[in-house]
């Protein structure tokens, strides 16, 4: 069989092997870029940022002041300067959520530690006493300047209610100076009886002593009037049989039996 075809004269047999050897550079070039292909992998799939190692709490205590630590590490094929932001999103209870991109930082300033170090880093505020309860979820991610979006990780933080301690009253028995009558009112949002315990910490300003702590009440005994009203109270008498002349610094404080704790609530009293 002849492989080159019919040929009529010298003029097709050239064509032919012309025509064979661009052939041989066009199948050359495709296997070329075929092995560089295979050995860069997927740019599509290569240059989006990665994300990992998130940290955050379990959960917060709802209407505290305080915020919470929260940190996740960022990488990127072209190095971290292809990193536009570095964010979660946040998904209520109830499966809303606003959409808002909260940022992390990795400018080594406020809670990030160091700078560059790929840590990104913020506080996350504790949800008001008023908002919605239970399982939030935070969606942590990353963006390059292409407008490439990394991996999405989930994190779940349980927003629980604590008691809240509210009228917090104390007054010493004048002019003996023996006693000193303390209450405060303590509600919790799952109900009166899932409160364990309330107690008040006293403390002699004047010289910074601590004097003790002491149980209040809701039984309508040693200083409490009526059982089961929330108002937790207790007659405390005076270790040192008299209370001096100065400042105190009462600090109210309660916990339910799921061992959420109050908001310490602080009055100060004067004895004169």
């Amino acid at each position: 069989m002849n492989l080159l075809g019919k040929v009529h004269d010298l003029s097709d047999i050239l064509k032919i092997l012309r025509d064979s050897a661009k052939m041989k550079i066009l199948i050359a070039v495709f296997l070329l870029l075929a092995s560089f292909y295979i050995q860069c992998g997927n740019p599509a799939k290569n240059d989006n940022p990665i994300i990992d190692d998130v940290v955050a709490p379990d959960s917060i205590q709802k209407g505290i002041p305080d915020s919470s630590f929260a940190s996740v590490r960022a990488s990127d094929p072209q190095g971290l300067d292809d990193i536009y932001a570095v964010y979660y999103v946040v998904t209520k209870p109830d499966g809303t959520s606003n959409g808002i991109k909260f940022p992390l930082f990795d400018d080594g300033q406020g809670y990030d530690s160091t700078s560059g170090d790929g840590i990104y880093s913020t506080a996350i505020a504790a949800p008001l006493i008023t908002s919605q309860t239970g399982n939030f979820t935070f969606s942590f991610a990353a963006v390059d300047r292409k407008g490439s979006t990394s991996n999405v990780i989930n994190k779940i933080i349980k927003a629980y209610d604590s008691p809240v301690i509210s009228l917090p009253y104390g007054e010493f028995n004048l002019p003996q100076r023996t006693e000193l009558l303390a209450s405060a009112k303590v509600n919790d949002a799952q109900g009166q009886n899932t409160i364990d315990s309330v107690w008040l910490d006293l403390t002699y300003q004047d010289s910074g002593r601590f004097i003790g702590s002491f149980k209040l009440n809701d039984l309508g005994i040693n200083g409490d009037d009526i059982a089961a009203d929330s108002i937790y109270s207790a007659n405390i008498i005076s270790p040192d049989l008299m209370f001096s002349i100065g400042t105190y610094v009462l600090a109210f404080q309660a916990i339910d039996n799921d061992g959420h704790r109050a908001l310490v609530s602080t009055r100060i009293l004067v004895l004169q």
